[in-house]
């Protein structure tokens, strides 16, 4: 299928996939976030065979990972996270600590945070048991939260 033809799909369903974004955030702009996302990830995917379906599949990952951030900062209780501004800032400080993380720590962190890896799916990929691989996740949000805590 030719960019031209995966273009005009996706500006005919434009307003689908909005709406699916808005239904599932609540949030205008995060919807048109959630979108723009998944469209350009659509853009930029070869061998899509479904487009539309693509797309709204990729909106709905969108949104999920949306969802995800708000609950990640929801979940630093007592911290000040009301504003944008703020929220931005956290979310930029967690993401450096995060990558203070060793390596192997930080791809479990990554592959379950950001990629929705399972503990089982991890524990397989890493050899390590599953309650080693929750322990290992567990200890380093709590130490990115102790140091967010502590650089507040």
């Amino acid at each position: 299928m030719k960019n031209a033809e995966k273009r005009q799909i996706l500006v005919d369903r434009y307003i689908d996939f909005f709406h699916l974004a808005y239904i599932m955030l609540g949030n205008k702009e995060d919807a048109m976030d959630a979108v723009q996302e998944a469209v350009v990830s659509t853009l930029t995917r070869r061998g899509v065979r479904d487009v539309e379906a693509y797309c709204f599949q990729a909106v709905r990952f969108a949104a999920i990972n949306i969802l995800r951030r708000r609950s990640r900062l929801k979940s630093l209780e007592g911290l000040d996270v009301a504003d944008d501004n703020r929220q931005e800032q956290l979310l930029t400080r967690l993401g450096e600590l995060r990558d203070e993380l060793p390596e192997a720590i930080r791809s479990l962190v990554v592959l379950h945070d950001e990629q929705d890896f399972s503990y089982q799916q991890l524990a397989s990929l890493s050899g390590l048991s599953v309650s080693s691989v929750r322990r290992k996740i567990a200890e380093a949000h709590q130490q990115m939260k102790d140091q967010l805590e502590k650089d507040i």
